[in-house]
């Protein structure tokens, strides 16, 4: 048996009120101010945000921008990329701990290899915020 239309009409008047009053409470149950919990979600995803640390392997050198990591004799700090090129200070610390001696190497050249101070490297991977380096020698 089909329904009637006046049965239709009710029953399309209870699916509105049932739905408009859904988001009635959906809407009151959001916070008034989203300015408020924007900022607040913003400092809990910085808190949580892991941080990344320079570090030196027996096969691999990771350099993170600005810091300094000592290998064998020298010290390194990544300075970030330029003109398609990493640039690095070297500290050699058998000469003067105190001086560094820049270096800007090709990202073509440090894919093939490349020799600092005491070492033989090799660019694994370069972006503007770290620098991977596989020992060679």
């Amino acid at each position: 048996m089909e329904p009637t239309r006046r049965q239709r009409v009710v029953s399309s008047i209870i699916l509105i009120i049932v739905l408009g009053t859904a988001m009635l409470l959906i809407l009151r149950a959001l916070p008034g101010d989203t300015q408020a919990r924007l900022e607040e979600y913003r400092r809990h995803a910085e808190a949580t945000r892991p941080t990344r640390k320079s570090m030196v392997t027996a096969e691999r050198v990771v350099l993170v921008k600005g810091e300094a990591v000592t290998v064998k004799h020298h010290r390194l700090i990544y300075r970030g990329l330029a003109d398609g090129s990493i640039c690095l200070d070297m500290y050699i610390l058998d000469l003067d701990a105190q001086h560094p001696y820049p270096k800007k190497i090709p990202k073509a050249v440090a894919r093939k290899g490349f020799r600092l101070s005491y070492g033989q490297y090799q660019m694994v991977t370069a972006n503007k915020k770290a620098l991977t380096l596989k020992i060679v020698h």
